[in-house]
């Protein structure tokens, strides 16, 4: 009896029904790709178990600027050194703290506060002399801090104060890779280093932290021992959620969107030294939620 090689029968789709499932699943992927943009940078599109508002409390100089156009490209209302109208938040922090008032009263409502710090004038409104930051105000001919300026670091000296306002607020710890690099902005920024050595800080008193490589030193270390203060704090209050982001690591915007929920094409870098500003995420920034400077 002859035999034959078992046979496989094939089956071929029309062209036409090829087509369809082709266009199907290419619906469904785009279906899902807008699914996602809705997700992430959504205004309150936060993690719902996220406590606000978010507070950065690093140094100036340290991706305050990114920080601020990142969570703006996000929807999320957002201030970076301006809370209501001129104002520096710096300063209505400070004013509140010394009035023994809550530390944000009438310093805005804001989901996102990206610069609690002031060093320098807050009084003139002229644009070129303020040049649009806190640590880059010019107030005087000298190099530094004059008698009239502010000079104010709610992150180092008004934990407790913004604990009590905000027991469930999140703190966002920014960081450089590498702490000379930190220091080499604020060498290049304005006479800001001057600035450092005229403030009177906790942990960096006046005098302390002035240019030279001795104050290189004492930056490093008040620096450091501002990180340890900052994540001890957190340890002995967990109410809080402490996020610490390396702002100039290649994989920054990635790690802010596994957090925020905010797309990563959002992270850029902003207010460099050679004032260039990071397009992707000006470009798309939500110009409704910038803080009014009328």
């Amino acid at each position: 009896m002859a035999t034959r090689e078992p046979q496989t029968l094939s089956w071929r789709a029309p062209a036409v029904l090829t087509r369809l499932v082709f266009v199907s699943v290419a619906a469904a992927a785009s279906l899902a790709n807008v699914a996602v943009a809705a997700t992430l940078g959504a205004k309150g599109g936060l993690p719902p178990t996220m406590g606000t508002p978010i507070m950065v409390v690093g140094m100036p100089k340290a991706g305050t600027s990114t920080i601020a156009a990142y969570f703006q490209c996000g929807n999320v209302k957002s201030s970076h050194y301006q809370c209501v109208g001129n104002e520096y938040c710096g300063v209505c922090i400070d004013r509140n703290v010394k009035a023994g008032v809550p530390p944000f009263a009438n310093c805005g409502d804001y989901d996102v506060y990206s610069q609690l710090d002031i060093m320098g004038n807050c009084t003139t409104k002229k644009p070129l002399v303020k040049r649009g930051m806190p640590e880059g105000t010019k107030s005087g001919a000298r190099r530094g801090l004059e008698p009239w300026d502010v000079c104010y670091m709610p992150q180092v000296e008004a934990l407790e104060a913004i604990h009590s306002q905000f027991p469930n607020a999140t703190f966002i710890l920014n960081h450089r890779q590498h702490v000379d690099d930190w220091i080499k902005s604020v060498n290049h920024w304005g006479d800001l280093r001057e600035r450092f050595g005229d403030c009177q800080i906790s942990g960096l008193p006046a005098g302390k932290g002035a240019p030279g490589a001795a104050g290189d030193e004492q930056l490093k270390a008040f620096v450091a021992k501002h990180v340890l203060d900052v994540r001890r704090f957190v340890r002995q209050h967990p109410s809080h959620q402490l996020i610490e982001v390396v702002i100039d690591n290649p994989s920054a915007g990635r790690f802010m969107e596994s957090k925020f929920n905010i797309r990563g094409t959002c992270w850029g870098h902003e207010n460099n030294n050679k004032n260039s500003i990071g397009r992707r995420a000006w470009h798309h920034r939500p110009r409704s939620l910038l803080p009014r400077t009328a």
